[in-house]
């Protein structure tokens, strides 16, 4: 129903009229549900891939330390 009501629909369709009054009273506009502990691990689980395959790319490639990607070929 929150979900209908946030998205501004028509109408829903719900077997208890009476539920539905109340969570459209207590709908307030502007306000957003919080984020869920699911959310925030989420979250935290894509930065540490990311930190850790950040710095895997820069001790391979190495981005900032001066390093060529091919060694120069030396000719006889």
């Amino acid at each position: 129903m929150r979900w209908g009501i946030r998205k501004e629909l028509d109408g829903v369709i719900t077997d208890d009229p009476k539920l539905f009054l109340e969570v459209r009273d207590g709908w307030h506009e502007g306000v957003k549900e919080r984020f869920g502990i699911m959310v925030w691990l989420g979250v935290l689980r894509i930065n540490l891939f990311a930190l850790v395959f950040g710095f895997l790319f820069r001790r391979k490639f190495g981005f900032g330390d001066k390093k060529m990607f091919f060694r120069p070929t030396v000719e006889d």
